[in-house]
């Protein structure tokens, strides 16, 4: 089963310890008369010269981002895909992607979002001449800081647009922002329009204040003073 819901039965399977799982895709030939694949012979074997203890660690670390793959919804609707990445910007028409998760679901659902995003922006920043001759695609992602860091994306954000990407991200407020990037991150640097509405954030009503700067404004005033119907003009200031 060669899937993530297929890895997480695979390393869970209670009918034998998890030594005796490593030890399996050591032996396995996965290449058929080549024998077992280098590459995960020696994660196999990596692990299996940790100590008890460590190898623990890295076995819980592994379940906690594949435990959403236990989910049957899950588990089905990333079991195939009839679709490709590079049709969002490769195929005949232009495509459009829906990725909508229930408020509810956002926490428990986002490492797959996560996932998604990572490869759409890693798999169309690979070839900058292949990508001239495509679509040009907008990411237009709502409420951006509940996904959570993508450190990818933090970096892409400077270069996408070579590439003919554009990422439209929204957030309540700053605080958002730097919950999940920290107070030190690159997202608005990177962003070359900013559009800001009325916020009760003090903070991001400062950093907004601060952006626009000031400004002298000329305006001309008159300005009565005395009795009007005075037929002089001593009442009038310009």
């Amino acid at each position: 089963d060669k899937t993530l819901a297929g890895v997480a039965g695979f390393l869970s399977d209670p009918r034998r310890p998890i030594e005796s799982t490593l030890s399996a895709m050591m032996k396995t030939a996965h290449l058929g008369e080549g024998g077992p694949h280098p590459v995960i012979a020696s994660a196999a074997r990596e692990l299996l010269n940790k100590s008890d203890n460590e190898r623990s660690g890295v076995l819980s670390t592994a379940m906690s981002f594949l435990g959403l793959y236990r989910d049957p919804v899950v588990a089905e609707v990333t079991r195939r895909c009839d679709w490709r990445i590079t049709d969002l910007v490769d195929d005949t028409r232009p495509t459009t992607l829906y990725l909508v998760v229930p408020p509810s679901d956002i926490n428990r659902t986002k490492p797959l979002i996560r996932l998604i995003l990572n490869q759409v922006g890693r798999r169309l920043t690979e070839d900058l001449q292949v990508r001239a001759q495509g679509h040009r695609l907008l990411l237009m992602l709502d409420e951006f800081p509940a996904l959570g860091r993508l450190d990818f994306f933090e970096s892409a954000l400077a270069f996408m647009a070579g590439y003919g990407l554009k990422s439209f991200l929204i957030a309540q407020s700053l605080n958002q922002i730097e919950r999940a990037y920290g107070a030190n991150n690159s997202i608005l640097d990177n962003c070359h329009v900013r559009v800001s509405f009325a916020t009760n954030d003090e903070r991001t009503a400062k950093r907004v204040s601060d952006a626009l700067g000031t400004a002298t404004e000329m305006r001309a005033m008159r300005n009565y003073a005395g009795h009007r119907l005075s037929p002089w003009l001593g009442h009038l200031m310009v």
